[in-house]
């Protein structure tokens, strides 16, 4: 392929990606991110609630295109009819290749789409990357894998590649495996690991071996996230962010990322991360301080226009039981201890940084990124 001809193809990539008002301040951050690094595709958003939807509708994005759910269950046989049946995570997680199928068939032949979980944010184009793998390679189907670290490989029980990107190419093959995907999920996507199944991330595995042109994607700067975290530094640089190998940080997936009360918690200890000031200081707080922009309207893609507070998918059903409550137990004594060795930042008011010289906690107002006061 001519270079001419590459860049036509980027020219013509597309993302798409889904939330509900919840997550509406992380989506906003993705797409704005994307913006800043020069990627101006078209990005489709199936909104998952009302409130996310006339939020979307009201600000106008340019090339942003608006799926409601209902729009997504009406084109989708049989989608509709699984709602009741599952919590909402393992709802959400059925959509998302009915999302991918839904939009593939609206492009043109040859055209590439890049499904995004709305939690990444980027600080390099990612389109060589992404597409360029692909559509270069005349693949169909590309995949991010998790690269586990030695002492996560217990974890490949949920995958060996991360639903939080992926990308297809429309064609052929391309369209068979998102229909398989999608009849696959509809089928069964529980959001526990059963033989080789976790909710819509395990298939990709079985995808990558029963259809030809399925490629995984060989960047290591793309989809960096707290699983591969392990053993790897971030360097801050002018010019953005690298690897420890000099590879350029393409995209981070800032997975785990939670909020209780005016408390931020990462989550990384989970993954065995023992996270460096650096890394909290340079790469989280930053994040963290877009989405608290974002969510209070001071920032430059919802300016004037706070976030709503709601955050509900009704017709499914609650997620409980003995799973459910072990996970919360485990991740509020994770929280604890981030609590306790100064890997949390807190939201708060005022414009001044607030030490606690023997946890390191930093009250959010004027971030440790831009003092270094986390040490």
């Amino acid at each position: 392929m001519s270079e001419a001809a590459f860049k036509g193809q980027l020219a013509k990539s597309w993302y798409c990606t889904a939330f509900d008002s919840g997550y509406l301040a992380r989506g906003l951050a993705m797409v704005g991110s994307l913006r800043e690094v020069g990627d101006l595709s078209t990005i489709v958003i199936l909104c998952l609630d009302d409130d996310c939807h006339e939020y979307l509708q009201e600000l106008a994005l340019p090339e942003v295109e608006l799926m409601s759910l209902s729009g997504l269950e009406a084109t989708t046989a049989g989608l509709v009819d699984v709602r009741s049946e599952r919590s909402k995570g393992e709802y959400i997680f059925t959509c998302i290749p009915a999302l991918v199928l839904n939009t593939l068939l609206r492009i043109e032949e040859g055209e590439c789409i890049a499904y995004l979980d709305a939690d990444t944010y980027f600080y390099a184009d990612p389109r060589r990357d992404l597409f360029g793998a692909v559509a270069g390679d005349g693949a169909a189907v590309g995949l991010t894998s998790h690269r586990f670290p030695e002492q996560l490989k217990h974890l490949r029980r949920y995958g060996d590649f991360n639903a939080g990107c992926v990308v297809f190419r429309n064609c052929l093959v391309g369209r068979d495996a998102a229909r398989w995907w999608v009849t696959a999920c509809l089928q069964w996507c529980s959001d526990y690991p059963d033989h080789g199944r976790y909710a819509n991330q395990g298939y990709l595995d079985e995808l990558a071996h029963r259809s030809g042109g399925v490629v995984v994607l060989s960047a290591v700067g793309l989809n960096v996230a707290p699983w591969n975290l392990a053993g790897t530094t971030i360097h801050k640089l002018h010019s953005g962010y690298c690897l420890e190998d000099g590879s350029p940080l393409v995209f981070f997936h800032f997975h785990g990322l939670r909020q209780r009360g005016d408390w931020m918690y990462t989550g990384l200890r989970a993954f065995k991360v023992s996270p460096d000031p650096t890394l909290i200081n340079d790469l989280y707080a930053p994040y963290i301080e877009r989405l608290q922009s974002i969510r209070q309207g001071r920032a430059g893609i919802n300016t004037g226009r706070p976030t709503p507070l709601t955050n509900a998918l009704v017709g499914t059903r609650r997620s409980r039981g003995l799973r459910t409550f072990v996970r919360r137990v485990r991740g509020r004594y994770i929280q604890g201890i981030e609590r306790l060795r100064g890997e949390s930042i807190r939201l708060g008011e005022s414009d001044d940084v607030v030490e606690n010289r023997d946890s390191a906690v930093c009250q959010f107002g004027d971030l440790p990124s831009r003092r270094g006061r986390l040490e």
